[in-house]
């Protein structure tokens, strides 16, 4: 772990007041370096007013997370986040800066660290939150990274991601998310824009589990999505394997930009279940349920792509241009 830089350190003093907190730009309107994550714990109501939080030169780190959100569950407790804010105005920006040389790849490999060193935001076991009016520049690897969150609002989010890295992902919920409304994001993403994603890989398990709590993704609403996928990957992604349950999703007004930008086509704009990624069973009957699919705009040439059986599926609106 690097010591926190000056940079980290004042921020993170900030932070450990709690209640309302104001991170203006710096008077000379340079960026502030963040070498450490910044923690925020229950009660945090952060705004980033017209300033810049990029990723340091070389280090392997989120520019924010939860209280607890690298802890071992195995080993300590993993504690209860509640009532956090996270929000921009007047421009304010996380920046990934330079990329790294941490992938899926090498990640804890050759004295590297886990993959999700590199998300800007790791959030877990967070009941209670708001992430919004940000602007997402040049992300490591997933922009946005939740596990066992409820309660909560991702809105007002423009990405700006080339696919100069692989698994520039916007927003992933993964295990145990539920009560959650996702809208109004914008830009572009190297990867799926939002991905809801069940799997209990060997990896992630043993790190992010949160004992006591259910694993299902249930009660998302995403809507007003209007984004270029740069790698050609899909705008939204469905996908639950491994006994995780998915159910009770609508995603709707989804407008796909490549019919504004042109470019590499999706290989769907919103794709539901896969044949691959699990790692102890496939999805069967009965995982993935209440889905509602509507008022999609794309030029990909397969507008929704479903594997598998999904219960109760609604798909309505769909125009292919």
């Amino acid at each position: 772990m690097n010591t926190p830089n000056k940079d980290t350190q004042y921020l993170q003093s900030l932070i450990d007041k709690g209640g309302d907190i104001a991170i203006t730009a710096k008077p000379d309107g340079s960026v502030y370096e963040i070498n450490t994550p910044l923690v925020v714990k229950s009660g945090c109501h952060i705004t980033l007013d017209g300033c810049t939080l990029r990723l340091a030169d070389g280090v392997y780190s989120n520019i924010f997370i939860s209280e607890g959100a690298w802890n071992d569950a195995t080993k300590e407790p993993v504690p209860l986040v509640t009532d956090v804010k996270i929000t921009g105005r007047n421009g304010a920006k996380l920046d990934g800066g330079t990329p790294n040389d941490l992938r899926e790849k090498t990640a804890n490999r050759n004295g590297l660290p886990h993959m999700l060193n590199n998300t800007f935001l790791l959030f877990r076991n967070v009941d209670g939150f708001e992430v919004s009016d940000l602007i997402l520049s040049d992300p490591r690897y997933w922009c946005l990274t939740f596990y066992y969150c409820r309660d909560g609002v991702i809105s007002d989010i423009e990405f700006k991601a080339s696919d100069n890295v692989p698994n520039q992902d916007g927003i992933d919920l993964r295990r145990g998310c539920h009560d959650i409304e996702i809208a109004r994001l914008h830009g572009s993403t190297g990867d799926d824009t939002v991905a809801l994603t069940g799997l209990r890989h060997s990896m992630e398990t043993e790190c992010f589990d949160v004992p006591g709590e259910p694993d299902d993704i249930h009660s998302v609403t995403i809507s007003d999505v209007s984004t270029e996928v740069t790698g050609g990957h899909g705008i939204i992604r469905l996908l639950n394997h491994d006994g995780v349950r998915l159910h009770d999703i609508v995603v709707k007004d989804i407008y796909d930009k490549h019919i504004d930008n042109g470019g590499k086509p999706n290989q769907a704009a919103v794709r539901i279940g896969d044949a691959n990624y699990w790692s102890i069973a496939p999805a069967s009957d009965g995982d993935t349920y209440n889905i509602t699919v509507e008022n999609v705009t794309t030029s990909s040439p397969v507008p929704v792509k479903v594997h598998g059986v999904i219960g109760n599926l609604k798909i309505e609106q769909i125009c292919q241009r």
